[in-house]
């Protein structure tokens, strides 16, 4: 594809290839992804799948952290997304049921650039603490919704605190449930408060 404007891959009359090694694919290269990458070496296949699932989980590194979450008589560890575009914070009906909470039932928009859809839930109330219970954020007002639709890459995310001599020392928990369970948006300003930060070197 050549991403000329007024037409589509299908009249396209530009019959390139992507151009990455072991890739031929009829995109543009700027527009080849990780995940089409294949080794066509057995040697070393051990490093060579370690390696492309490493640099597959390069795609998005989101702003993902692990909590505590409280009621008054239960609390659970689990992921939270930190989403700073959003003015909404939500978590999935399976959370809101392990902390046996109830709430109004009420209704939230989500809108996004090409849809915009009313989704069912309930209005909750609970508090968030990080794991070493230092930042306590209480959400008054929150959506629970049947689900996020979110897994979050967190291996990823351990791979590239592992790289980065500056963040030494950052722990991302160890949660048997890999899914984010709730997105923290900035109507809780006190959730994106910088507390501490490290910097690298100038190159």
């Amino acid at each position: 594809m050549c991403l000329g404007s007024g037409h589509c891959i299908y009249d396209c009359r530009i019959q390139s290839k992507c151009g990455v090694e072991n890739c031929g694919v009829g995109h543009h290269r700027l527009l080849h992804s990780v995940r089409h990458l294949t080794s066509e070496s057995t040697e070393g296949a051990a490093r060579t799948n370690c390696e492309s699932t490493r640099t597959a989980q390069r795609g998005v590194i989101m702003g993902v952290i692990p909590v505590r979450v409280f009621d008054p008589t239960e609390d659970v560890l689990t992921y939270a997304f930190l989403d700073i575009d959003s003015d909404t914070t939500v978590m999935n009906q399976e959370l809101t049921d392990r902390l046996n909470l109830t709430g109004d039932p009420s209704e939230v928009r989500t809108t996004i650039i090409i849809d915009s859809q009313l989704i069912p839930g309930r209005t909750v109330a609970l508090k968030i603490h990080s794991l070493d219970g230092v930042v306590k954020v209480a959400v008054g007002s929150e959506y629970s919704v049947p689900s996020l639709r979110m897994t979050p890459q967190v291996d990823g995310i351990r791979n590239e605190i592992c790289e980065w001599p500056p963040l030494e020392g950052v722990h991302s928990g160890e949660i048997p449930d890999k899914r984010a369970s709730i997105l923290i948006g900035n109507a809780v300003p006190d959730a994106f408060c910088v507390l501490d930060q490290k910097l690298g070197g100038r190159k």
